[in-house]
């Protein structure tokens, strides 16, 4: 917004109302406005738990927008009138209606870890032509998943009840902690040779055996018919390659209801979650309700190590810490079977080992499992069909950005308590400045309230702003409190100046770049700090010591980000080129707390201005050269002067860097009266005076005796690299005259 010039009264309305400004805009414009709302949804969040904080965070937007734009601690009188300024309580919260009135995007917090309330980039009228037909048919296919589900689980209700059939014992048993045992374990001649009718079940249900430790048992199980077509049925050879598809599921043979697989806790019924893929592990595969009871399958040809090793193409049973789990086989034949099989507890360590029983469940079970089958397979139609269109849905690319809430006004917080309300407020602009209310059916009054602090007839937009822009070229403001021009803030020193430029910056258009053309081709800004004779300066000095008439130029240190940059520039490193967005990871990602918060803030050689900035973890650098408060508007700089810093240029390895960087540029030059004259005018913009130049001699043979140790190649950079460093920490370079 800088760069292009835009209308400083347009900017700040943009940080107040873009998305209301924007609504019938261009897709562009509306994005950018909504966009310039994070002004305000950046506003702070209090405590563990932001929700319940929000009257801080209102506080700290309403303490933001009145010190950034107005000049004036309007926050002051959350809890009575304000005691100084003409800003009362009633103030206070007819703007705090406003922002009550407004959804702040929210970030996540330790108790609640999920963001919400991300405001969408394209306007409502796009929404609707470009999402709202994809939101109906996703809410057609929606609907009817909802109907398969339903008849799934009223098939799932039933085959429950029928659990009430005779059922028979074909064997049960107990393996011990880590041990195997065969299905068969009474004599050979009495080897379980059953009849079966089509549709009973012979189910194999896994216990824990009084101990959850017993958990991991793999099956192997294979059922023969005896006589007919001698077919067999392999569980791991049936299920493992497809074990996704449905729960009944399918033989080698094509019949759609062979395997099933139970939650065997009371009346039994089918496992009806689906994982794949679980821990991370491709192949990995399971039907489950909730974590267990489980049956699991590695249906790749290696073992995966997990929380136990589980071998490669193998079926798996887990049951519940308060029941059993079960893998029913379901005849599609009339005749008779032979069964035989292994239990093992691949999980040792329990103590305990795991209890199995094997039964024959009479009834014919066929149709009502077919019915499940049918209903698995359109499941699986729809859900691959919604993962489709999911996958070509318009991209919903959202901003941490504010929008209308619940429109209400709020009643005053006594002694700003929320919890001890007084009367209500309407919602309205300042007392001071006209008390326009906002109407009903006019929203917030988000839009309203930009309109009033960009109106011409209000001139303290204009003052506050042309104050910052001079405080930012001569170190100071007309008016030395730029944050404060109520009663308690300073004077200023020139008040018709102030007003003037105020005048100038509206009657332009509100053009910032013109503000600054104004001020630097000004004869104040021309002055350098020493152009007067000695007795002139003595004599200023003693009417005017602290130079509010500008009778010089005040030396000014490089802030941070000019430092930074300027070291980039002398290595040839920095990068000029606008700032582009920055990897945030996606929202559905985030799970930052106070303890574990975002830490991602990626190296640049951009300019500082497009740096990322944390709240929470103030970059060192900036930190040590007195860069701004992340957390509070920072109306000025300090100015510091402290041993951190000189150790910064004797020890900090980035800073060793750029002026390694910057020998290299010099050591291009012929010898080393070029290379100092060079190094002078990067540095200094100027030549070298005669004694700087013996000065620098002397120092660069003595440095050259102290690396005589080094490879004789890398000499030259290392004593150019160490002169650089004498350079650059110098006073004449830090400081601006």
């Amino acid at each position: 917004s800088f760069n292009r010039d835009q209308p400083y009264d347009q900017f700040v309305r943009d940080q107040i109302s873009g998305d209301l400004l924007h609504a019938s805009g261009s897709a562009k414009e509306y994005a950018a406005g909504v966009i310039a709302t994070g002004f305000l949804a950046t506003a702070r969040r209090f405590d563990h738990d932001s929700d319940k904080f929000m009257h801080l965070t209102i506080e700290d937007t309403i303490d933001t927008v009145g010190r950034a734009f107005l000049g004036l601690s309007i926050a002051c009188a959350r809890c009575h009138d304000h005691k100084y300024d003409p800003i009362s309580a009633n103030d206070y919260y007819a703007l705090y209606g406003i922002f009550s009135s407004t959804k702040y995007a929210f970030p996540g917090c330790e108790a609640k870890q999920q963001p919400r309330d991300l405001v969408p980039l394209l306007s409502p009228t796009e929404w609707a032509e470009t999402v709202e037909p994809f939101d109906r048919e996703l809410a057609s296919l929606d609907a009817e998943l909802q109907q398969i589900e339903s008849a799934y689980a009223d098939c799932t209700r039933e085959f429950s009840a029928a659990q009430t059939t005779p059922t028979f014992s074909l064997g049960n048993g107990e393996i011990a902690d880590g041990s195997s045992q065969s299905f068969t374990i009474v004599a050979e001649s009495q080897r379980p040779s059953t009849a079966v009718a089509v549709g009973e079940m012979l189910q194999l249900t896994i216990d824990p055996a009084g101990n959850y430790g017993a958990d991991t048992t793999s099956i192997e199980w294979e059922i023969s018919e005896v006589g007919g077509q001698s077919r067999k049925w392999n569980l791991a050879d049936d299920v493992v390659d497809d074990f996704a598809n449905t729960n009944p599921h399918a033989d080698h043979f094509g019949n759609a209801a062979v395997w099933l697989f139970l939650d065997a806790r009371g009346s039994a019924s089918p496992l009806r979650e689906h994982a794949s893929d679980v821990s991370g592990k491709p192949g990995l595969g399971f039907w489950r309700t909730g974590d267990n009871p489980a049956v699991f399958v590695n249906a790749t040809h290696e073992p995966i190590s997990v929380w136990t090793t589980l071998a490669p193409r193998t079926v798996f049973c887990h049951p519940a810490a308060d029941g059993s789990v079960a893998i029913a086989w379901v005849s599609p034949i009339e005749g008779h079977v032979e069964i035989r099989g292994r239990i093992t507890d691949v999980h040792p360590g329990g103590p305990n080992g795991i209890g199995w029983k094997l039964d024959r469940v009479s009834g014919n079970h066929g149709p009502l499992l077919q019915a499940m089958v049918e209903a698995g397979h359109r499941r699986t139609q729809l859900t691959a069909k919604r993962v489709e269109l999911a996958a070509r849905a318009p991209l919903k690319e959202t901003a941490y950005a504010v929008s209308e809430g619940s429109i209400a006004d709020t009643r005053i917080q006594l002694r700003g308590d929320p919890e001890r309300l007084g009367d209500p407020v309407p919602r309205r602009w300042l007392e001071l400045f006209g008390a326009e209310r906002v109407s009903d059916g006019e929203g917030s009054g988000r839009r309203q309230l930009a309109g009033w602090l960009t109106d011409p007839a209000n001139p303290l937009t204009a003052r506050v702003m042309v104050n910052r822009i001079w405080q930012q070229h001569f170190g100071k403001g007309l008016v030395q409190t730029p944050n404060d021009f109520g009663t308690r803030g300073e004077r200023p020193t020139h008040p018709e100046l102030l007003d003037w430029l105020a005048a100038k910056f509206i009657n332009s258009g509100w053009s910032v770049k013109a503000m600054h053309r104004l001020i630097v081709h000004s004869d104040s800004y021309q002055r350098s700090a020493g152009d007067l004779t000695e007795k002139e300066a003595a004599n200023a000095s003693i009417i005017d010591p602290n130079n509010n008439l500008y009778w010089r130029f005040d030396r000014q240190r490089l802030n941070a980000e000019e430092l930074r940059d300027t070291l980039l520039t002398f290595s040839q490193e920095l990068d000029i080129t606008p700032g582009t967005t920055h990897p945030i990871p996606p929202e559905k990602s985030w799970s930052f707390t106070q303890h574990g918060p975002f830490t991602g803030v990626p190296e640049t050689r951009k300019r500082s201005i497009y740096q990322m900035t944390l709240r929470n973890r103030r970059d060192a650098f900036m930190g040590l050269f007195d860069g701004a408060d992340p957390n509070t508007t920072t109306p000025q700089r300090q100015v510091t002067t402290v041993p951190t810093q000189s150790l910064f240029f004797l020890n900090d390895g980035y800073f060793h860097s750029q002026a390694e960087r910057l020998a290299k540029r010099v050591l291009n030059e012929a010898d080393d009266y070029a290379r100092l004259n060079a190094l002078f005018r990067i540095v200094l913009q100027r030549q070298p005076q005669h004694d700087e130049r013996a000065a620098a001699m002397t120092f660069l043979n003595d440095y050259g005796t102290a690396v005589a140790d080094m490879p004789l190649a890398e000499q030259p950079l290392a004593i150019w690299s160490g002169y650089s460093r004498v350079l650059l920490p110098s006073n004449e370079f830090l400081y601006l005259d």
